[in-house]
């Protein structure tokens, strides 16, 4: 079978209007998926903790691996779930994501559009990437986006952010499918999210071309 993966995200607005929801939602979800959800303080953190569970829950029945009762997370934080389903789960201000593979390794990651400190660009970006970024316009834009490429490609490696970000080197191809990051010897392929205008997220893999790839909204209503 044919490696495959879907990334599904929601604004946290949505909800919020409606209180009594989360915790529906919440009683929905397996015992393993509720694991640390209310160990952050701000109510908004644990709020969009639950809603990245939820997503990957509903993610991993429209994928076709049914409800999952499985969800580990090790030392570093990576969530694992058994077989060959790899979940990656992401969050900023206002909205979450999630993502299901099977039978390849994939990094999620999304961030709020924000403006970027001046000292970031040289503690993030390697010399080339930075030029891109400096060089266009919506500099603080294309920071975030080699961000989250970075962030997205160091989950689907396991490690995180315990990589420098400098080692980690982004590659901008001539069309969506052909961005990749360097992690050590292994490239990771880049897809860009069509997230809602204010958000930039990416999607990593460790998959050729082929990869069945479905990325969307979804929807609670």
């Amino acid at each position: 079978m044919n490696a495959r993966a879907l990334v599904l995200w929601s604004e946290l607005a949505p909800l919020d209007a409606d209180p009594p929801r989360w915790s529906a939602l919440a009683a929905d979800l397996p015992a393993s998926m509720t694991v640390g959800v209310g160990d952050s303080l701000r109510e908004s953190d644990r709020r969009l903790r639950l809603l990245g569970r939820v997503l990957l829950a509903r993610a991993l029945v429209r994928i076709g691996a049914g409800e999952c009762h499985g969800l580990t997370f090790d030392s570093l934080g990576r969530p694992h779930l058994p077989g060959d389903l790899d979940p990656s789960i992401s969050h900023t201000g206002g909205l979450a994501c999630a993502a299901v593979g099977v039978g390849c390794r994939i990094g999620v990651d999304v961030e709020r559009r924000q403006s970027i400190e001046p000292a970031l660009y040289d503690r993030v970006l390697a010399p080339d990437e930075r030029r891109h970024a400096v060089g266009s316009s919506d500099p603080d834009g294309e920071f975030l986006m080699f961000w989250t490429m970075k962030e997205a490609a160091a989950k689907a490696d396991g490690r995180g952010l315990q990589h420098d970000p400098l080692d980690l080197l982004c590659r901008i191809g001539s069309d969506a499918q052909s961005a990749t990051v360097q992690v050590e010897a292994v490239n990771y392929r880049i897809r860009s999210l069509p997230l809602p205008a204010g958000w930039l997220g990416s999607f990593a893999t460790d998959t050729p071309r082929d990869l069945g790839f479905t990325a969307e909204a979804y929807s609670f209503s």
